[in-house]
Formats: C-alpha cells, sequence, structure tokens
C-alpha cells in the first residue's frame, strides 16, 4: 500500500483533522512528520523565543507524539537540513504525496512552495487542506479571492452555512481544562471587553487553537460539557465564543489575500531603538500600556483588546515601523499560527489616526475595560 506522508504544522492533534479525516476515507497509510524549523527559520529574526514559548511548543508536540502511540504511529521530527531531510523520508517510505494543513504565513509552506518544482519532477504531489477552522471554506458561496473586508459583511454572506461539529465529549488537552477551571475562579484581573467571564478569558484559548492541539469545534463541545457543571458557561457565553471562532476563521481567511505577508525591515535611529526598548520594557508614559506590556512579558498571552491597543500606540504614538513591533510579538505570544498577529499589525499599520485621539481612546477604554484600576494596579 502506497503510504502519504502528512506534515503536522499547526494542527497537533489525531482528532476533528481534515487532513486525518482524508486519509482515513481513501483508506491509505500514513508516514506522521513535524518539521521542528523554529531554532533554524523562524519567522522572528530581531528577537528570540521566549523560553515559555518554546516550553508551549514542546508541549504541544509531545502530545501529538503520545496521541500518535495509541495508534501505533511514530512521529518523526526533523530539525535540521530540513530539504534533504523531507526528501529522504519521502524515497524512505514510498511516498508518493505530501498532505499538509493550510497555514499560509508558515515557513514551512514556503520551504514546500520551493520544493514543488523538484517534487513533481518525482512525481511527489502536494495536497494543500483546511485545518483549524470552525466554517468549512468549502461550503462558502464565494470564492476566497472575493472574501468581503468587513467581518460583519463576512456573517452577512455566511448565513446558513454549516458550522464544523466534534465528537459530544472530545478529549481536550488538560491545558484547556485549567482554562475552563479559571474561567469560575476569575481570581487574576483581566480586562473585560465582553460580558461574559468565559470571553474574558478567550486569549488563554488561542494558543491551543492556534497550534491545534484542540479544535475550534473541539472546544465548542467541551464548553457545551461545562454547561451542566456551570453557569458561567450558558447560552450567551457560547454565542459570543462562537463570534470569536468564525471571527478566527475570517482573518486566516482574509490573510491568504493580503499580499505581501511580511514587512520591510528598516534601519533604527538611536532614538527609535530607546523606543522600542522602552515599549518592551513597559516603560512608555502611559499606564494603560505598560500593564499590558508587562503581563505579555509574564505571561505570554495577552487579549485581542490589548494587542489592539499597544499595537496602535507602537505604530501611531510612538511611530515606529511595524516590522519590529510585529517580530517582537511573534517571538513572545504563544500562537503558533502567525496570520492573526500578521493580520492585526497589517491593519493597524494602515489605519488613520490622529495622534491626540488615539491618546484619548486609550484613555477611554481605560475607564471602560478597567474601571476599579485592577489590571493596571496588577500589571504596571
Amino acid at each position: 500500500m502506497k503510504k502519504s506522508l502528512v506534515l503536522f504544522s499547526n494542527d497537533l492533534r489525531l482528532s476533528d483533522h481534515p487532513v486525518l479525516d482524508y486519509v482515513t476515507a481513501q483508506g491509505k497509510d500514513y508516514v506522521p512528520v513535524y518539521l521542528d524549523y523554529n531554532d533554524s527559520f523562524y519567522s522572528c529574526e530581531f528577537f528570540e523565543i521566549n523560553l515559555t514559548k518554546r516550553k508551549f511548543i514542546s508541549s504541544g508536540i509531545e502530545y501529538l507524539k503520545r496521541k500518535l502511540y495509541l495508534v501505533d504511529k511514530e512521529l518523526i521530527i526533523i530539525n535540521q537540513d530540513h530539504r534533504q531531510a523531507l526528501v529522504d523520508v519521502l524515497v524512505s517510505h514510498g511516498c508518493k504525496q505530501i498532505l499538509i494543513s493550510r497555514n499560509t504565513t508558515s515557513p514551512l509552506n514556503n520551504l514546500l512552495e520551493s520544493m514543488e518544482l523538484m517534487l513533481l519532477k518525482n512525481n511527489i504531489f502536494i495536497h494543500y487542506f483546511d485545518s483549524n477552522y470552525l466554517i468549512d471554506l468549502q461550503d462558502l458561496s464565494f470564492p476566497i479571492r472575493n472574501l468581503p473586508y468587513s467581518f460583519n459583511e463576512f456573517c452577512t454572506k455566511i448565513k446558513g452555512v454549516k458550522l464544523r461539529s466534534a465528537e459530544t465529549d472530545p478529549l481536550v488537552p488538560e491545558g484547556v481544562l485549567e482554562i475552563l477551571d479559571d474561567v469560575k475562579k476569575e481570581s487574576v484581573p483581566v480586562l473585560h471587553p465582553y460580558k461574559t467571564r468565559l470571553n474574558n478569558h478567550f486569549s488563554k484559548f488561542l494558543p491551543y487553537l492556534s497550534s491545534g492541539v484542540v479544535s475550534p469545534a473541539e472546544l465548542i463541545e467541551a464548553v457545551k460539557h461545562q454547561a451542566s457543571i456551570s453557569t458561567v458557561f450558558d447560552a450567551k457565553a457560547l454565542k459570543i465564543l462562537t463570534k470569536q471562532l468564525v471571527n478566527l476563521d475570517f482573518i486566516r481567511a482574509s490573510i491568504r489575500n493580503l499580499m505581501p505577508v511580511t514587512f520591510d525591515e528598516v534601519d533604527l535611529s538611536s532614538n527609535q531603538v530607546a523606543q522600542v526598548e522602552n515599549w518592551i520594557e513597559g516603560n512608555t508614559d502611559n499606564d494603560m500600556i505598560n500593564a499590558i506590556m508587562h503581563k505579555l512579558k509574564e505571561t505570554s498571552v495577552i487579549s485581542l483588546t490589548s494587542k489592539k491597543l499597544t499595537m496602535l500606540y507602537y505604530l501611531k504614538v510612538l511611530n515606529l515601523p511595524a516590522y519590529f513591533g510585529y517580530e517582537y510579538f511573534q517571538s513572545q505570544l504563544l500562537e503558533f499560527d502567525s496570520s492573526l498577529n500578521m493580520y492585526l499589525w497589517k491593519q493597524y499599520d494602515a489605519a488613520q489616526l490622529d495622534h491626540e485621539d488615539l491618546i484619548e481612546e486609550i484613555a477611554t477604554r481605560k475607564k471602560q475595560l478597567d474601571p476599579e484600576h485592577s489590571f493596571v494596579e496588577f500589571w504596571a
């Protein structure tokens, strides 16, 4: 039986997995491979990945290895000389196709694109699948290239599209269950952009969603299961959570049409270097920004609202080039999938905002999101 080579990237699970569902449906065997590119050609060129992120990446890979072991599979990890090592695995196992989840901004995809012609000459084909989506993009009534610009318009156009479903009681990682337990406790101050406790903690789920150790559909099923345990996980919370997950789908799909998907590197003046360092250290003249940056450095997780405020402050108040801000966030945030980070930096870099208006907006948002000053006092 001919085998397929399945390349894992930001889909470190076996359940609710479009690539593996396809292999199973075709009755084919597969060779699981993970290309560990984080040390050799990870996208963060200016800043090193922090220790917390390295540990999280390692734990995600170990989680996948344990799951594969239970089905008599051994994960092949390639961490150097990626191009030749990948060819060697293809040849040694007699694989004639590579199956991979689509991740537009991944260095892994860039590597495969550079090898595609050579592989075709040897009758080896690459097939891409859409993974980590709550919506099946094949069900859309319009092509991805015609994706609406605004999320609200996107929601209008996808009315009636069926959401992906997972097992009734999926086996989600222990880390996700711990977050669900934390939702009930509410012990650490957080910013409050939403009206339910579950969604105040949404940013904590992002690393698990972007690494793919849990799918959006599995997360929804886990929350539904919790609904019978705590009133925190009510219908309203689930509705907002679902909308946030659909928003992630919209962002990942949008990044496909966003060209280029990189920022130009520029030289910084000595004054700009000092400003970047002060922003990173949370040593600016804005206590809300300082609190957010301190939380980022300590936890490697911040909310979408926090990202927006710090990005806009960096870009429009400090007037610094997006490249270094993007690279720093990419090095610190636990999220594997860089689509969200890239999309937000591109969006806010292009925004037309007045300096004074932005300062006023940050002050307004501080009153709305942190009325008792607990977040700023805790982190700043």
